[in-house]
């Protein structure tokens, strides 16, 4: 009976938290928003009707020149639980930081790139790619944070607004796609096939981006192919701060955190909470990102 009741508790809680972020949010133009989780259709629809209350394009294609371009995804504002429960497979796994649950609250829409950002793209704002493994559609890796950085500014300018690298929070929301799953599409592993390329179907190298399914939001390759770069440092060994948290930026020094893990990854590092991170300066052939661009009001 205690074992049976250890083992219900951290579910129960995790199944009463959810819950309580079924509450509707409001966006910054105070409109409701739906409950989490929620499914694609739901995405869609406020994908939408974001873009309808903002007088924006749900899609934007920024012309990089020479023919190459870089399209993002209006991603809405909202309201979700980030981090893991205590049950999920993986928790923790690897070389990673805590991922204790807290309430995030997003009150900004904000785009983010529908794929990671190729060596094409890269090369047509930077001049140059520092990739190993070449090819015009696959990720830009071998990319530093500061590189990262950098990118996003001169993007910002070719979009009139400001360009950035996501936060920590905004790329898990953008990850998530409306799942309170381990991944995307849920809790199974073998699930995974569909959206991303890591340790079981890669063949040990990157590949050309948006090949593998989309999420709910329409963004491709959140899980696998290149950890991502994130605007956010982290300073060991401390948890997430107790939430709920309003558009949360992370702290300005220590261990900056890069998302989503990469193509020689096990399931178990392959999921949306799932927090990799390292010195600035780090680079490998696993280590790319993924532009995000103000909703100018």
């Amino acid at each position: 009976m205690g074992a049976a009741f250890q083992w219900l508790c951290p579910r129960v809680c995790f199944a009463l938290l959810c819950l309580a972020v079924t509450a509707d949010v409001s966006s910054a133009s105070g409109a409701e928003r739906p409950g989490w989780p929620f499914d694609a259709q739901i995405a869609a629809r406020e994908q939408q009707e974001t873009a309808k209350q903002l007088g924006v394009p749900v899609h934007r294609d920024l012309d990089l020149g020479n023919g190459v371009k870089l399209e993002l995804v209006l991603i809405p504002a909202g309201r979700f639980l980030m981090g893991s429960p205590p049950t999920e497979t993986g928790r923790e796994s690897g070389k990673c930081a805590p991922e204790n649950l807290h309430e995030v609250i997003l009150t900004r829409p904000f785009y983010i790139g529908r794929t990671e950002v190729t060596q094409e793209q890269f090369e047509a704002l930077m001049g140059v790619t520092p990739s190993q493994r070449k090819g015009p559609k696959l990720p830009v890796e071998t990319v530093t944070w500061e590189q990262g950085v950098e990118f996003c500014t001169q993007l910002g300018a070719v979009a009139k607004s400001k360009g950035r690298l996501p936060t920590e929070a905004e790329w898990e929301w953008a990850c998530r796609g409306g799942s309170g799953g381990a991944h995307c599409l849920g809790d199974d592993p073998a699930l995974l096939d569909r959206v991303a390329w890591f340790n079981k179907n890669s063949g040990n190298k990157t590949h050309p981006v948006g090949e593998k399914e989309p999420n709910a939001w329409g963004l491709h390759d959140m899980h696998g192919n290149v950890m991502e770069w994130v605007h956010d440092a982290w300073t060991r060994p401390e948890p997430y701060p107790a939430g709920p948290l309003t558009d949360p930026q992370g702290v300005d020094r220590g261990h900056k955190i890069r998302r989503g893990a990469h193509f020689t990854q096990p399931p178990a590092q392959v999921r949306s909470a799932h927090r990799h991170y390292g010195i600035s300066t780090h680079t490998s052939e696993a280590m790319g990102f993924r532009a995000a661009v103000e909703v100018l009001p």
